[in-house]
């Protein structure tokens, strides 16, 4: 792709992406509004695992993506549509199994979580019948470098699940209402993807078997990279009281603006660095780049939770989430860490570097470590995903150092 069509590229998925983050800062936000702080903090802990969930099953996007990618390098692009047609098949039987399984698991995960509701988790798990088809269609979309479908498709989502969600709670359906809204956002964006996807000819057959240690590489970092991003809220939502959860819920979800914002950056990262290590190009300007605008992107909303932390909880949540403000700061620079740690996450795994998952998995077993030791208020946990998330960039420094030192010392 010449520079011109990488700028236009960028552009185009920054904006989408935004676009899906505004909605789902917007619902995040208008559910603050209409819930009260407990139920608030039951439904975000909720969506937290089942973020957890769906973001391990988009390891597939990755894996098709790259392999499509390849494809594509090569000239070979009847195999995308062999990959297509097989991926749908095997996605399909995958939903309904991963439902079945979580159905079975509900009554457990709601002790946990201390949903006294039987109906709020098989409603929001209704969503497992597309957990691997949406994946299947954005990542096949990515690799294709089809960014306007990729886009649509990832944008419409946060949409649907905005506005469905606001109709059903302001009907009076409460929790329950969000929790719709998210399942009705995974039809709607899977129909989208197969209609960006019209074009392509089925046809031929694709075994996934032939990914190999590649994808269980992809499927090890994601389940921990997203574990990373929402677990914090998960056992915030067993170890503090309904209030405080509630609080600790409301500062996660404005911490999250941070991850959300520089993520288009992130997304077109992946796919250009798999085309160009499959080139035997050289990708380090690639990374230095993307950092550079994750952390500028990242580090100016960060310095405005710094310096505006009441006005913004004020004026997005209200007075009743003003005990947060002191919190606000420090998880949102928790989460600025977090950002550049999502950078080396895609580019690493874009090259299939084993070195990414060690590196996840220090990061995600500490800052689990850290909660279950320190976890006696909302504030001395951000303290702990601040720590933690600080100490895993640390690691991947490392990671990215020692290889280039090693090379230096063979030249």
């Amino acid at each position: 792709m010449a520079k011109q069509g990488i700028v236009k590229a960028t552009v185009m998925v920054i904006f989408f992406t935004t676009a899906a983050n505004l909605f789902s800062y917007l619902f995040q936000l208008l559910m603050g509004r209409m819930l009260v702080p407990e139920d608030y903090g039951l439904l975000f802990s909720l969506l937290s695992l089942w973020n957890i969930l769906a973001l391990a099953a988009s390891s597939f996007t990755l894996v098709v993506a790259k392999y499509s990618a390849a494809f594509i390098a090569k000239r070979e692009e009847w195999r995308t549509g062999a990959m297509l047609k097989s991926g749908m098949e095997k996605s399909t039987l995958a939903g309904i199994a991963v439902f079945a399984a979580l159905l079975l698991l509900s009554p457990f995960i709601g002790a946990f979580l201390h949903s006294t509701d039987p109906i709020y988790l098989p409603v929001l798990f209704l969503s497992a019948f597309t957990i691997l088809l949406l994946p299947l269609f954005t990542g096949m979309l990515q690799g294709m470098e089809r960014f306007f479908g990729y886009g649509v498709t990832v944008a419409s989502g946060p949409f649907f699940r905005l506005a469905a969600a606001v109709l059903l709670v302001s009907a009076g359906f409460g929790i329950l209402g969000g929790l719709l809204g998210t399942a009705i956002s995974c039809f709607a964006g899977v129909a989208l993807g197969f209609w960006f996807l019209k074009d392509v000819r089925r046809e031929g057959e694709f075994r996934f078997s032939g990914f190999g240690s590649y994808s269980a590489l992809v499927l090890f970092s994601t389940v921990l990279f997203s574990a990373l991003c929402n677990i914090d809220v998960v056992l915030a939502r067993h170890f503090l009281s309904a209030e405080q959860a509630g609080i600790y819920s409301m500062v996660a979800v404005l911490g999250r603006i941070i991850i959300y914002a520089p993520a288009g950056v992130v997304a077109v990262l992946f796919p250009l660095v798999a085309s160009s290590h499959e080139k035997g190009e050289a990708t380090g300007g690639k990374l230095a780049e993307a950092l550079v605008a994750v952390a500028v992107i990242s580090g100016a909303v960060t310095a405005v939770y710094f310096l505006f932390p009441v006005q913004i909880i004020s004026l997005l949540f209200g007075s009743a989430y003003l005990p947060a403000a002191e919190y606000l700061a420090p998880y949102g620079a928790g989460m600025m860490f977090l950002s550049l740690i999502g950078v080396f996450y895609s580019y690493y795994l874009s090259k299939g570097s084993a070195g990414v998952a060690a590196a996840l998995a220090f990061t995600t077993i500490l800052q689990i470590l850290l909660v279950v030791a320190f976890h006696d208020s909302a504030g001395e946990m951000v303290v702990v995903v601040l720590a933690s998330n600080l100490a895993g960039l640390a690691v991947f420094g490392i990671v990215m150092a020692f290889p280039m030192a090693a090379r230096r010392l063979r030249a």
